[in-house]
């Protein structure tokens, strides 16, 4: 059987509707989908054992079916470890986790699509570790076909496996209004960048005359202002790859 195929399992001779069916190794996932049947789903290849048990009336009876099953790979599986970027265009190294054996060889296919098309491939590359080139603003899926010269071939699809984003500054605070000397909590809404590349963050607080009171390069800012009136804040994020954005904010921070 290949790791790409589900093994359906059927106890037609169970005298109850709730047998339960467990194999070793335990990397497999069994799902009850209907009284008496079971699909059964592999994690990696090698030679299953298969224990059956029943109880009725409470008495059980046990059935094992020693090295029952053998799953050949391949077994699909990838990850894109820097999948957020906000240039365009960018390149994402796609690297292939699959399972096999080591006797058997493999080829292997990468797939670009748009999250909202997956009928129309954007692009494909052969290569280990895939490389995809994104070159707009969106989220897209990428499929990975790979296949072993022992005739057994799996596929794996994500979506959103890539975004490319703009940065899209915006922020929040509390408490609205706030009184003269209270604290006031910004509260960053921007959505975070990578481990790659990491947002950062510069903020400018303005007093009632428009001029500079004070600034700020921390995620979440607190603030306090001495006086009443109505106050105007600016946050730009940026990052070392030169993406940046401003929001402002005018006159809408109450004390």
């Amino acid at each position: 059987l290949c790791g790409s195929e589900f093994l359906y399992v059927n106890l037609n001779n169970s005298r109850s509707n709730t047998p339960v069916v467990s194999v070793v190794p335990s990397s497999a996932s069994i799902n009850n989908i209907a009284p008496k049947q079971y699909a059964v789903k592999f994690k990696n290849f090698g030679t299953y054992t298969f224990y059956i048990s029943d109880i009725v009336n409470g008495c059980k009876s046990e059935k094992t079916y020693t090295n029952h099953v053998t799953i050949n790979g391949p077994i699909g599986g990838f990850m894109i470890t820097n999948n957020i970027s906000c240039l365009r265009p960018d390149t994402f190294s796609c690297i292939d986790t699959s399972k096999i054996e080591s006797n058997v060889s493999k080829t292997i296919k990468w797939d670009l699509y748009n999250d909202l098309d997956l009928t129309t491939s954007l692009q494909t590359s052969t290569s280990s570790p895939g490389q995809l080139i994104c070159s707009q603003y969106n989220n897209y899926a990428v499929r990975l076909v790979i296949t072993g010269n022992n005739g057994c071939r799996d596929t794996v699809w994500k979506l959103s496996a890539i975004q490319i984003q703009k940065i899209l500054p915006k922020f929040s605070w509390t408490p609205q209004p706030a009184c003269p000397a209270e604290m006031v909590q910004f509260n960053n809404l921007t959505q975070r960048g990578t481990s790659k590349v990491p947002n950062r963050y510069r903020w400018t607080f303005y007093n009632n005359a428009n001029a500079v009171m004070a600034k700020d390069t921390v995620v979440n800012p607190k603030l306090s202002y001495p006086d009443t009136g109505h106050y105007s804040v600016k946050l730009l994020v940026f990052n070392n790859l030169g993406c940046k954005d401003s929001v402002t904010i005018l006159k809408e921070v109450i004390i």
